[in-house]
């Protein structure tokens, strides 16, 4: 049982990405999107995703290189190369496909969690410490993405105090950097910082709108703050998304 809950927490801390889709707001590099390709790059990469998704990794492979001349700037065709090495097992041809991602594009928060998951060890005791220390050296338009991820990988190891610290630390560095807040939210909620687990929140929301886990966790810090107000809230997101 413990085991399967460690796979979950990590899952929901890091692992919020899949290879059906992702949000515009992390696709956008250099102006190159899914959405701005020509309709037969479109589906060639489609098609890769598709083969990732059947574990046909040598076709996906092949069709997702096909792209990369044509597009060296698609920080989301390197995020997908590097998920089909990482589910092949081959961590450090994956590390250096996300980290390509996110020197094109360091606001790129799939390749953001991607890197950090795997960076994250959920048995390593060592892992937020030595996520903590590529966040300090970090340079800085990539200090929030790896102090974000130094919070999340504290978070897996039950360490709120430097979950929250690392939160913080991304937020300064900047404050645009959404996912950072979710992280602070779960950190203060652990810490009983309940205000602040709703100031964060409502800055998530923000920009990535109501999602299952962020809009579970406001209820329930509201409900031990007693928070009639945040309660309310929460529970009419719950019943609009219910009621769809």
């Amino acid at each position: 049982m413990r085991y399967l809950a460690v796979l979950l927490l990590s899952s929901t801390l890091l692992a919020c990405t899949t290879t059906q889709g992702t949000n515009t707001s992390m696709r956008a590099s250099n102006g190159v999107t899914v959405e701005s390709l020509p309709e037969a790059d479109k589906l060639t990469y489609q098609m890769g995703v598709d083969y990732i998704g059947r574990g046909e990794y040598q076709v996906a492979n092949e069709k997702l290189m096909s792209l990369v001349k044509k597009y060296p700037n698609f920080s989301e065709l390197y995020v997908m190369l590097g998920l089909g090495q990482e589910r092949q097992g081959k961590k450090s041809d994956a590390l250096a496909l996300y980290s390509k991602a996110i020197s094109i594009n360091p606001m790129d928060r799939m390749a953001i969690k991607h890197y950090a998951m795997l960076q994250c060890n959920a048995y390593d005791k060592a892992a937020p410490e030595n996520l903590a220390r590529i966040a300090e050296n970090a340079p800085t338009e990539l200090k929030a993405g790896m102090n974000s991820a130094a919070a999340a990988c504290y978070l897996v190891h039950k360490n709120a105090i430097k979950g929250n610290e690392y939160a913080d630390r991304g937020i300064a560095a900047n404050p645009n950097y959404a996912d950072t807040y979710y992280f602070k939210a779960i950190a203060a909620n652990e810490l009983r910082h309940f205000n602040d687990v709703f100031s964060a929140l409502d800055r998530y929301h923000d920009a990535y709108g109501y999602e299952p886990d962020s809009v579970y966790l406001g209820l329930n810090a509201a409900k031990k703050a007693r928070n009639q107000a945040e309660i309310s809230k929460y529970e009419r997101v719950i019943a609009m998304n219910q009621g769809q």
